[in-house]
């Protein structure tokens, strides 16, 4: 009894996850060493994309060499490739990098890692990519002007400087015009008026600098003078016509000149015919200018233009033109007309020459018949007015061209050309035309000239319609079907008239006709032989036939007596027919060509000889062979002969077909029937017993005869299969493999080998035939595993079939049948329970829960194997035994219950039962409920978040008591998980750690739950950090500067600030904050270069600008946020005063008891500078005679020499007075010294050093007071002297005196006073007064040579 057991189970199909795949990933990158970036998405290098259908993460594995400059950043779900923040590249230690990054799934599962390579490139400094070397510059330019705009490329920040100027005068300056991506635009400016005669050049020293190295490039501005306006192609004169309606430019004035300029005119001599537009520098010929040629032929015009730097001037002379009158240009002239020229024909058109606006008429005609006019349309034509004849031949016209200024007559004379009749061109003498032509044709086309329409006409003698005239074509043509006949007539003349208005012309052609000839047999010879018997169409001459004239010919033929002939019209071909029969042995053969004109015979003579056949002896006959025959041998020999002696050929035909052919033997010579080679392929002794070979043997002339040869073909016998049995069992369970049947067979020729195989039906059936490893022994077998099935297959037909082999070929085969029958198998049945309850909390790892059972009918070793639903690595089968284990304690597991399929296999048959698989006291996963599985919080904190701070609260739940909870997590980018505490309940900022957003702007943290049998996970927490902009900052509090006073501009003071900003990147601009000395002040914005914004003078004269002087400067970012640092200025002296006297005039006094190495007074000067720059030197003595007075270094005036002059005597001389500044200045101080007599006695000090004035002292006053009394009563006493002497004159003041000696110089009594105990001097002195010479280049006053001696008191 069979039992069919039936089993349900559910088949759940779960998806299949591939890795994570980055499909994008370059091989290289390129990155200079000097980059830096932050985590922004404009700043990332690239985005991987990334194949996954389920969530996933990325990051870097390694770094070859170890580096931490890399992160991949998730930035919503996209991952981006960084670099980190000042990643520190250094090219020359580390110039490639090899990066490794991978992707993970939701589930775990981690892709291949695929390799990045990072390859540095050096940092350079700044490129200068356009600095021309020099660059000219108009000394007129504005202060602000752009010299030149320089593009400086470079990866890094770049700061632009002019690092020097020659000569030193400031007068240019650098700023940033356009930052663009790797570059920036620099101008350089024009900050001072320019002037090319102190310096025609300045040399610019131009230095860009980043922080991997610097620049220098240097540009040469040229300054070009500015020079008064230059004159540009003016010409030596211009010309005007007297007749000139004026109003009109005769020459514009071409000036080049930087500045704005003027130009004028005068002419000469005077006129008002010339104006200058000022507006366009055009000099203008005015209307009703009334120039005039007889008058005045020639004008000069002076032209003037001037700027603020001087004047041009150059000479235009303009040249006055004569107005002449119209010029016929192509007349006198002779024109020649047909005497048929139509009305109103252009007989010639008149060409003028004229500027102004003239007439032309036909002033006469000769004679006068009015058959021409004068037309007028562009230009004046003389056109045909009325039909010309025969009789006048030539008209004389004169044409007369005016204008206002006076007129032109030329002649044109016009000859006429009277008609003529045609005439004939070329014409032949005759044409020639075959009788024999088709017609339609043209024999000739008359040539004729004449001017005039004409016509053409023919006639013919003798009268024919042959010929037509083709009155359109002037073609004579020979028309179709013309019946022209060489024997009638054989010539025509045709009489031809062409003829016009005028007259007619004539001419003869005379038409040959000839005479066409039959065609031309050249090639039939006059007799020929054949031998009768042939039965093939037979060619017996090949005609050449010619026709002289190309005509179309046939050719016909005809016998005697009439015979078996035919003739081929194409090929021109005789022959003989077919299967011939002759009745006669001689034959005359006429040959007749004919075309439409004649023909032409010949005769061709042919003798027949009689053929008998060729006779074959010793056939029929009859031959054996065997079908395994390989080798080629004769079956038969032929014997055949003829009467004739004639060539005999033999052939044969085997019926069927068979493997038989003829061959002449060439030794005999006799044809033999040949058994082929290898007959054994085509000979079958069963299916094709015997053939019939019939021998054809035929002569040359066609005499043919046959015999037939029998080939009996004696066939070879197959092998037979011995005692096979009908039936043979096996079990369906069969596996390995089995012998069933040892194949016996014999063969009655005993052929080798005997080769046996099988046919199975159902065909490729689980069965072998082998040999033995016994040649020729064959054994069947069940090969292994051959899944026999009884319901699919009950039984098998296995066919066995043995050939034999003759000479290496298939022989003949037979066959034997057996049938193999197929057991039934039975299934395994299941034993065992199908359900199963289990506690998780007792139930440890390996613990085996449940074994289940199954009986087999068969004894078949039964396997066993175990899916689960939901899927599980919780459990585990052997798949002998069919126990089940754990592969984890069971308190990881969460679900409650699983369905275990388990499926039992005897090999053959499976068996499935389900077993219900229930658990108890199930774990509970614990979960993030404010978070969601594989989502993503956000939370924004600024980068001043107070550390310790809380950042996010996750809510853990999990029902299962008795636990604890636990949160791992990471933290990207790496290395920054000590950035955060982080415990089941709250994330806070950790104790002592910051926010920096320049350093880190996203924090993601990947966090997974666990009560440490379960986990669940990944829950993602982004911490963005919001950029808080932070002040500026100055790498000093204090910073000392100096420098020089200077003009506006001056003092430049590079102090070199270093500014540090945690906005990375930003940008700052410098600026001044208001104080006391702020004022003077003023800074770039961009470089931080201090210098005056006043005119800073520290002189002790004027308005004094401080020596020290405190500055706050302000660094601005992009924010707006400031910094503020302290510059203490020291400012110097620049050494820029002359020293200056403090007393316009100094006088001091000596009488006779100063003595030699006295000190008479003190120079006092000051100077505005300060320091070294203010330092006085004094020096000078009085140069006229003897040096008597000296000024020492500190100012001391003292008295050198004795006085050995009068009294009264003053010696007035300059002092110099010199700074010790650099340049070293020098000022001048005049001193007066004056010589008096004084009662009173006074103690001489000698070199006092207390500096006083000398109106400072009162007896000094009231010296001057005693003298000026002195003088009042000295000029009393000389006027009465004077009026004393003699009577008046004019130039006397008493005009009663007498002025003979009143104005006569007295010579001076000379005086000496010897002041009591004087010492002895060792100088001879001698007063200026003394000598009529010129006072030193010291002097103030003039004195004049060979002037009157003033009187000495």
């Amino acid at each position: 009894m069979n039992t069919v057991w039936f089993f349900a189970w559910s088949i759940i199909i779960l998806p299949t996850n591939g890795l994570p795949d980055i499909t994008n990933l370059p091989a290289t990158i390129d990155i200079i060493e000097s980059k830096t970036a932050s985590i922004a998405i404009a700043d990332s290098l690239f985005t991987l994309a990334v194949t996954d259908n389920v969530t996933f993460t990325c990051n870097i594995q390694s770094t070859t060499p170890t580096v931490s400059a890399f992160i991949v950043n998730d930035d919503n779900g996209t991952f981006n490739f960084y670099l980190t923040n000042n990643p520190g590249f250094e090219y020359d230690t580390v110039s490639s990098y090899a990066v490794d990054i991978a992707c993970k799934n939701a589930l775990g599962e981690t892709s291949t890692a695929k390799t990045l390579i990072v390859d540095l490139s050096s940092n350079t400094p700044p490129t200068f990519t356009v600095l021309p070397a020099s660059k000219s510059l108009p000394e007129t330019s504005p202060i602000g002007t752009t010299v030149e705009t320089l593009k400086v490329t470079d990866t890094d920040s770049i700061l632009c400087s002019i690092s020097s100027q020659t000569p030193n005068l400031s007068k240019f300056s650098i700023h940033a015009a356009t930052v663009g991506t790797n570059y920036v635009d620099y101008e350089i400016h024009l900050d001072k008026s320019l002037d090319a005669s102190a310096n025609s050049v300045h040399t610019l020293t131009i230095t860009c600098k980043d922080e991997w190295g610097s620049r220098t490039e240097t540009l040469i501005v040229n300054v070009l003078p500015n020079p008064p306006p230059v004159f540009t192609s003016f010409p030596g004169s211009v010309s005007v016509n007297e007749a000139d309606a004026g109003g009109n430019s005769i020459y514009t004035i071409n000036v080049t000149d930087n500045d704005m300029f003027t130009c004028s005119i005068e002419t000469t001599p005077t006129t008002l015919a010339f104006q200058i537009d000022t507006a366009t520098n055009e000099i203008v010929l005015t209307a009703d200018h009334k120039l005039d040629f007889d008058t005045q032929n020639t004008y000069t015009i002076m032209v003037t233009c001037e700027d603020t730097t001087g004047s041009s001037t150059a000479t235009l002379t303009v040249n006055v033109q004569q107005n002449t009158p119209p010029v016929i240009t192509n007349l006198p002239v002779t024109e020649s007309v047909q005497q048929t020229t139509v009305i109103g024909t252009t007989i010639k058109t008149i060409t003028v020459t004229e500027t102004d606006k003239y007439n032309c008429v036909i002033a006469s005609q000769t004679p006068n018949t009015e058959n021409f006019i004068l037309h007028n349309t562009s230009n004046y034509e003389v056109q045909l007015n009325k039909a010309l004849d025969s009789v006048t031949t030539t008209y004389t016209i004169d044409i007369t061209c005016s204008d206002k200024w006076g007129s032109t007559t030329e002649t044109l004379i016009v000859t006429v050309i009277p008609n003529q009749p045609p005439e004939f061109t070329g014409f032949p003498a005759s044409r020639m035309v075959n009788e024999a032509d088709a017609g339609g044709n043209s024999i000739y086309t008359i040539g004729v000239t004449d001017p005039d329409k004409f016509t053409c006409n023919i006639s013919t003698t003798p009268s024919t319609s042959a010929f037509q005239i083709n009155t359109t074509t002037n073609q004579i043509n020979l028309v179709s079907g013309h019946g022209l006949d060489y024997d009638t007539q054989n010539s025509y003349t045709i009489t031809i008239i062409c003829a016009d208005a005028t007259g007619s012309s004539t001419e003869y052609l005379t038409v040959d006709v000839i005479q066409n000839s039959p065609p031309d047999i050249t090639s039939l010879p006059a007799s020929g032989s054949f031998i009768s018997g042939t039965t093939a169409k037979t060619k017996l001459h090949d005609l050449t036939v010619t026709d002289s004239e190309g005509d179309s010919f046939i050719c016909t033929w005809s016998s005697t007596p009439v015979g078996p002939f035919g003739f081929n019209n194409t090929a021109n071909q005789l022959y003989v027919n077919a299967n011939p029969t002759f009745s006669a042995s001689i034959y005359a053969i006429d040959i007749q060509c004919s075309d439409d004109y004649g023909s032409t015979t010949e005769t061709y003579t042919l003798s027949v000889t009689p053929n008998t056949d060729p006779k074959i002896t010793g056939m029929p006959l009859t031959v054996t062979v065997v079908e395994t025959e390989t080798a080629s041998r004769t079956i038969h020999t032929i014997a055949v002969t003829d009467d004739e002696a004639q060539t005999i050929s033999c052939s044969l035909v085997s019926v069927p077909a068979g493997p038989f052919s003829i061959n002449q033997n060439p030794a005999t010579p006799l044809y033999e029937v040949v058994l082929d080679v290898n007959a054994i392929d085509s000979l079958d002794g069963i299916t094709t017993p015997s053939h019939t070979v019939t021998v054809t043997c035929q002569d040359t002339p066609g005499g043919t005869t046959t015999s037939n040869l029998t080939v009996v073909v004696t066939p070879n016998l197959a092998p037979t299969v011995d005692n096979l049995p009908d039936h043979f069992e096996v079990s369906e369970n069969q596996i390995v493999e089995l012998e069933i049947w040892n194949l016996a067979y014999t063969d009655p020729e005993g052929d080798t080998p005997v080769t046996c195989v099988i046919v199975t039906d159902p065909a490729r059936g689980p069965f072998d035939l082998r040999e033995s490893g016994t040649p020729n022994d064959y054994r069947l077998w069940v090969t292994a595993n051959p899944n026999l099935n009884y319901s699919g297959v009950p039984t098998h037909t296995v066919t066995l079939i043995c050939t034999d082999h003759h000479s290496g070929r298939t022989g003949r085969s037979s066959s034997g049948i057996l049938y193999v029958d197929i057991l039934e198998n039975r299934p395994p049945v299941f034993t065992s329970a199908n359900a199963h309850t289990q506690n998780a909390q007792a139930t440890p790892v390996n613990t085996k829960i449940f074994t289940c059972a199954t009986d087999d009918a068969d004894l078949d070793t039964v396997t066993y194997s175990m899916t689960l639903n939901p899927s599980t690595s919780s459990f585990t089968m052997d798949p002998v035994t069919c126990d089940i284990r754990t592969t984890q304690d069971l308190k990881k597991e969460l679900n409650s219950f699983y369905t275990a399929t388990i499926t039992a296999n005897d090999g053959k048959i499976i068996t499935i039962q389900d077993l219900g698989l229930t658990l108890t006291n199930v774990n509970t996963a614990p979960e993030i409920t404010n978070i969601g599985l594989n989502q993503a919080v956000k939370v924004y904190f600024d980068e001043t978040t107070a550390t310790n701070t809380l950042l996010y609260s996750p809510v853990v739940y999990d029902p299962d008591t008795g636990q604890t909870q636990i949160i791992t997590y990471t933290v990207f980018p790496t290395g920054e998980v000590g950035t955060f505490d982080v415990s089941t309940s709250e994330i806070r900022l950790k104790n002592g750690k910051t926010f920096d957003y320049e350093y880190v702007n996203l924090y993601k943290l990947t966090m997974f739950v666990t009560d440490s049998y379960a986990t669940t996970g990944p829950y993602y927490l982004d911490i963005h950090i919001n950029n808080i902009p932070e002040v500026c900052g100055f790498d000093k509090t204090v910073y000392e500067a100096s420098t020089y006073e200077a003009g506006i501009s001056g003092g430049r003071m590079n102090i070199g600030f270093t500014i540090s900003d945690a906005d990375d990147p930003d940008y700052h601009t410098f600026s001044l904050v208001t104080n006391p000395h702020s004022q003077y002040y003023k800074i770039d914005q961009y470089t931080g270069e201090i210098s005056f914004k006043t005119d800073y003078d520290i002189d002790t004269c004027g308005f004094v600008h401080p020596k020290n002087a405190t500055i706050i400067v302000q660094c601005t970012d992009q924010y707006g946020e400031t910094g503020t640092a302290t510059v203490s200025v020291y400012v110097q002296d620049v050494n820029d005063n002359k020293p200056i006297c403090n007393n316009t005039g100094n006088v001091m006094i000596v009488t006779q008891y100063t003595n030699p190495g006295a000190f008479i007074g003190r120079v006092s000067a000051s100077d505005c500078d300060s320091g070294a720059n203010a330092i006085l030197e004094y020096s000078g003595a009085s140069v006229t005679g003897s040096p008597y007075y000296t000024v020492t270094a500190n100012g001391n005036v003292y008295l050198t020499n004795t006085i050995d002059f009068d009294y009264g005597t003053d010696h007035t001389f300059l002092i110099k007075v010199k700074d010790q500044g650099t340049p070293q200045l020098t000022g001048t101080c005049q001193l007066t010294v004056i010589y008096i007599w004084t009662t009173t006695t006074t103690t001489t000090t000698v070199a006092p050093n207390i500096p006083t004035d000398w109106w400072d002292k009162p007896e000094n006053i009231a010296l001057v007071a005693i003298l000026s009394l002195l003088a009042l009563f000295l000029l009393g006493l000389l006027l009465y002297l004077c009026c004393r002497r003699g009577l008046p004159c004019r130039s006397c003041t008493n005009p009663f005196k007498s002025c003979k000696n009143c104005c006569k110089p007295r010579q001076p009594t000379r005086r000496i006073v010897t002041p009591k105990d004087p010492k002895k001097d060792p100088f001879k002195f001698f007063d200026h007064n003394d000598l009529n010479v010129k006072r030193d280049m010291f002097s103030t006053r003039d004195q004049v040579a060979d002037a009157p001696i003033p009187m000495k008191m």
